[in-house]
């Protein structure tokens, strides 16, 4: 015997999902990555402002402990809003890729200028794609940001 019910799709790894929420996702991930960066980024300004001009036996906690939340509280501003860039990055890509005619050339820089900065001088994509180029931009300036950061306490020496 054979049933009647028509058959349903089965879904690829997991319940079905629209792609409202699927946006919705992606854009609630984008907003919570970039308030992470925001948020660690002034706590890392606050605490180097409590530091800064001190010797080191005045700090609350050893010299080795101020140099290592430092670097680790810059390279989490580093890492939350590199990865809220690049995900604004990739849903901006496919809104350029509607609304523009871009050459083969072109949607090859879209996608290899993260990983390549060679990929700039494609004059189409810049032409065309002017905030993923300004994207790409920051994506390739936020490293100096940990690396800036951490060389910017003073400190007095005590004779």
């Amino acid at each position: 015997m054979q049933s009647t019910e028509p058959l349903q799709p089965k879904a690829y790894g997991g319940p079905l999902v629209s792609s409202t929420a699927r946006r919705s996702k992606t854009l609630s991930t984008m907003i919570l990555l970039l308030v992470i960066g925001l948020l660690t980024a002034i706590c890392q300004h606050a605490f180097y402002s409590h530091v800064d001009g001190r010797q080191p036996g005045q700090y609350f906690i050893p010299q080795i402990w101020v140099i290592r939340i430092g670097i680790a509280l810059a390279f989490l501003v580093k890492v939350s809003l590199a990865a809220s860039v690049a995900l604004a990055y990739i849903q901006w890509s496919w809104y350029s890729f509607q609304r523009n005619a871009i050459t083969v050339d072109g949607i090859d820089a879209v996608f290899g200028i993260l990983q390549d900065p060679r990929k700039f001088v494609v004059m189409d994509m810049v032409l065309k794609t002017r905030v993923l180029v300004l994207m790409a931009l920051v994506s390739w300036l936020l490293p100096l940001s940990a690396i800036f950061s951490i060389a910017s306490l003073t400190g007095d020496i005590a004779f």
